[in-house]
């Protein structure tokens, strides 16, 4: 295996030894992330058959699918970062010299890091409140919301450091001229990819 190799891990460019261990973590929280949302689909589907059926009612698998909504939500935006999944539109991208494309890929990824700091920071705030004044849900559940915020602050936070790590090697791979490294990691992934 060439990823145990430790003279292998010493030739790969600064920023793949970067974003390796995120794109990882990125992965192994995507496959939690897609536990969890199986996990409440299952929950409601016990609760439809319940109700239809058998005239039981459960509650609280709505407020329930919307906290794992929003956590899977804000973990998936860094895998996406990761991934160049984030919808972007193409029409003039693929028509402008490699210049432009540059330009147009760092500028995505500076606004998307803006973005993403931005959510992290009232995502947080969010958590502080909730915390201070041992919010609860106005639920049958009763739920304490710090717990979920959480959740879905680490996740905003986990994009914006993934914002940041795709800058930075951008900035670095920029700097070196290195335009294949810089759609590596930035720009619009092509048929092939």
């Amino acid at each position: 295996m060439t990823g145990s190799n430790p003279s292998h891990e010493s030739r790969r460019p600064p920023g793949d030894r970067l974003l390796a261990p995120l794109h990882r973590f990125a992965q192994i929280s995507a496959w939690i992330c897609g536990g969890l949302l199986t996990a409440v689909s299952v929950l409601v589907v016990i609760e439809v058959i319940g109700r239809n059926f058998f005239g039981l009612r459960q509650h609280g698998s709505d407020e329930l699918a919307g906290y794992a909504f929003a956590i899977t939500v804000a973990w998936g935006f860094g895998y996406c970062v990761l991934e160049r999944s984030h919808i972007r539109l193409d029409f003039v991208y693929r028509r402008l010299p490699w210049f432009g494309q540059a330009l147009a890929d760092a500028a995505s990824v500076l606004s998307l890091l803006v973005l993403a700091a931005f959510l992290a920071w009232k995502a947080w705030l969010t958590f502080l409140e909730s915390w201070e004044f041992d919010s609860t849900s106005t639920t049958i559940l009763q739920i304490s919301l710090w717990k979920p915020q959480l959740m879905w602050s680490l996740g905003m936070s986990f994009f914006a450091l993934c914002c940041a790590a795709v800058a930075v090697v951008l900035l670095v791979r920029a700097t070196q001229r290195r335009r294949s490294g810089m759609r590596r990691i930035a720009g619009i992934p092509g048929v092939g990819e």
